[in-house]
């Protein structure tokens, strides 16, 4: 018996030298069907990237104000994606007064993720949607500051739980904080410099210090409340930073209205390091402090995906927690293979909220939304239920979009592909996709071949068949 390959990764056995032809048109109809479903899933996971609009880098002014190596703090938002940042009279840095707050409005502050590559390509995280939208204008529009604090230099990490060490602080009894990482940050020119000037601080120290320094002024007989917002890893820098705050201004060391009225944590993402630390700070900032949590759900880059078990257990105590699907953005659906979509599906979450603020939302009397009161999301809190999307998933606005409400006692724990899982998905989808696209490129490159040769073979024999006819039928007529 000789071993006859019909196709790639296939070895069959056969009694003849060549395998049954039926055999082998069957097996290459087969991969070339794989093949295609494959390519097709790799494409759809691609194809919405090639569609984001949210791309814009950050000028120069704005990712380094004043022209300072190192620049962290709040910068403001205006109308039409501009940014303002703040620059402290003394340091530069973005902690202090600036004409572009207003301090008789309602403030939200939001905080990005982790930043690989932030300095040097993508540059600062702005708030646009997939589609475009710039997502402070409906909210100044409504009557908000909009700000983003931007730790961009220190969270541009390889490592993703090097950015979120940096975060967190050991305090010894003397209150004297050490950050849990050495606080390197990313210079202009690309390269890892040290923490210089004095006792290094975290992160979530900085994003405590930014906020009591630019928001002194404010003034909450006329309108003003905070509102810190969080995305994905920031999910523990707000619960970080805003527990901090609550603690401070109770006990009165800071004025009471620097405070949290609510804190949103969107598709949050921590490790199991600071899975205690996260889960202590939601429990106490909403039972002693009385800050309202919300907590969102959308891709498989969020931490709720990991412990659906402890939101199941702790669901009727910590956060009004709702579940979202942007299928606008990942139409396969299956997370561990959505490819570039997945993360494109966790940006989203950001969307969600934002746009949530729509005046015309129809969820905001009693559903899931910014513009949601915080009496009825402290009562969803201890209903012991959560928001799930059923529908409007396919669309970006959220004009369309529907929940429902199920009880964490009678549902199944929140799960979800890790971000492992992602990344093996997304590592063995495209081998498979483009190795099988160069085989069948090869294998259609060397039988195009064959049959050239074959045909140039047969022409040639024809050829050689003609004039020798032709010569017989000469030689007949001189006869």
């Amino acid at each position: 018996m000789e071993p006859c390959c019909v196709t790639p990764l296939v070895h069959v056995l056969c009694h003849q030298k060549c395998c049954d032809w039926r055999l082998r048109r069957g097996c290459m109809r087969l991969w070339c069907v794989v093949w295609i479903v494959l390519l097709v899933i790799t494409i759809m996971g691609w194809a919405p990237v090639l569609g984001n609009q949210n791309n814009k880098k950050a000028l120069p002014e704005e990712q380094f104000p004043g022209g300072l190596d190192l620049w962290y703090g709040i910068q403001w938002w205006g109308r039409g994606d501009v940014l303002h940042p703040v620059v402290n009279s003394t340091t530069g840095l973005g902690q202090g007064p600036s004409p572009f707050f207003d301090p008789t409005k309602p403030t939200v502050i939001y905080c990005h993720g982790w930043q690989n590559g932030g300095v040097g390509s993508s540059g600062l995280e702005r708030l646009t949607s997939h589609d475009g939208i710039h997502m402070a204008d409906s909210w100044i529009d409504q009557g908000w500051n909009v700000g983003t604090f931007y730790w961009t230099q220190f969270a541009d990490e390889p490592n993703v739980e090097v950015a979120e060490a940096k975060i967190w602080e050991t305090c010894l009894e003397d209150r004297v904080c050490y950050p849990n990482h050495a606080m390197s940050w990313r210079g202009k020119d690309g390269k890892s410099h040290p923490w210089s000037g004095g006792l290094p601080i975290s992160a979530g120290q900085i994003f405590y210090d930014s906020v009591v320094a630019s928001l002194a002024t404010a003034k909450p007989e006329s309108g003003f409340k905070l509102r810190l917002v969080g995305h994905s890893l920031i999910g523990g820098m707000v619960m970080a930073a805003g527990f901090k705050l609550a603690a401070a201004a109770d006990k009165g060391e800071i004025p009471a209205f620097l405070k949290p009225d609510r804190i949103a944590m969107l598709d949050p993402n921590w490790s199991p390091a600071n899975e205690e630390a996260v889960f202590t700070r939601m429990y106490e900032i909403s039972h002693f402090h009385n800050v309202t949590v919300e907590v969102t759900r959308a891709s498989s880059f969020s931490a709720p995906a990991r412990y659906g078990n402890q939101l199941k257990n702790l669901g009727n105590y910590t956060c009004a927690f709702s579940w979202v699907d942007p299928l606008y953005v990942d139409p396969i659906d299956i997370e561990w293979l959505t490819g570039p979509a997945g993360g494109l599906k966790h940006m989203a979450a950001r969307t969600s909220y934002f746009l949530s603020i729509d005046r015309n939302n129809p969820n905001r009397p009693s559903g899931p939304s910014a513009r949601t009161p915080n009496d009825v999301l402290k009562q969803v809190t201890i209903s012991g239920q959560y928001w799930k999307q059923t529908k409007g998933m396919s669309t970006e606005t959220v004009l369309d979009d529907e929940y429902e409400k199920l009880a964490w006692a009678t549902s199944e724990p929140i799960t979800g592909a890790s971000i492992e899982e992602w990344s093996t998905g997304l590592i063995l989808l495209n081998v498979a996709a483009w190795g099988l696209t160069a085989y069948w490129s090869f294998w259609g490159c060397y039988h195009g071949a064959v049959f050239a040769q074959a045909l140039s073979r047969s022409t040639a024999k024809n050829a050689g068949e003609f004039s020798d006819d032709s010569t017989e039928r000469s030689d007949e007529d001189d006869e």
